[in-house]
């Protein structure tokens, strides 16, 4: 006569044969992993061009630039961007009497409260983003927009021609108990 099984006592043994067949399967792929390119691919990642030999011997900027040549053309960043630069705070002083348009703006909320980004193209050529979050371009430009929002205008943050530049206001200010000199700018 057969020994009888308790209903538990299956489930024990599917389990059991589930978990056999998983880690069979997970044998299987374990070697199919087994080479480098092979789990970089796994993982989202392309094929590697340098083995760890080679990445050790790139010793300074020329021979970097040299392995990469090695093995495609070098590209700049810029090749990908969209030719626009971001000017520093302390720069807008370039600006002064220099006439450009403003393609774009946008307002943004930062850490220190509101400002706004603007792309502009100088007349000499130049391509800039220019941040400001003072009261003066960043109100100028609010002021713009909701009176050509006011006006029905389609888009009312594109095309504002500066004919003048900017024009810089310097005064003292505190912070922390200390004076500091500081400019704030405007369109002029």
């Amino acid at each position: 006569m057969a020994a009888k099984t308790s209903p538990a006592q299956n489930v024990s043994d599917a389990e059991a044969a589930e978990n056999a067949r998983l880690a069979k399967q997970h044998a299987e792929m374990d070697a199919m992993m087994d080479s480098d390119s092979s789990r970089e691919l796994a993982n989202g990642n392309s094929k590697r061009n340098f083995d760890d030999a080679a990445l050790a011997s790139i010793t300074d900027f020329a021979t970097a630039m040299e392995a990469v040549q090695s093995v495609t053309n070098i590209e700049t960043f810029d090749d990908y961007g969209n030719g626009f630069t971001v000017l520093d705070t302390k720069d807008k002083k370039q600006l002064e009497g220099v006439p450009f348009i403003i393609v774009e703006w946008r307002n943004n909320m930062g850490d220190n409260g509101e400002f706004v980004s603007m792309a502009i193209v100088t007349k000499d050529g130049r391509k800039l983003i220019v941040n400001d979050g003072s009261l003066g371009i960043r109100d100028q430009l609010k002021s713009v927009q909701q009176r050509r929002e006011a006006e029905g205008k389609p888009n009312p943050q594109t095309g504002l021609l500066c004919e003048r530049g900017l024009k810089g206001a310097s005064y003292t200010t505190t912070i922390n108990g200390q004076e500091i000199k500081a400019t704030t700018y405007r369109i002029a």
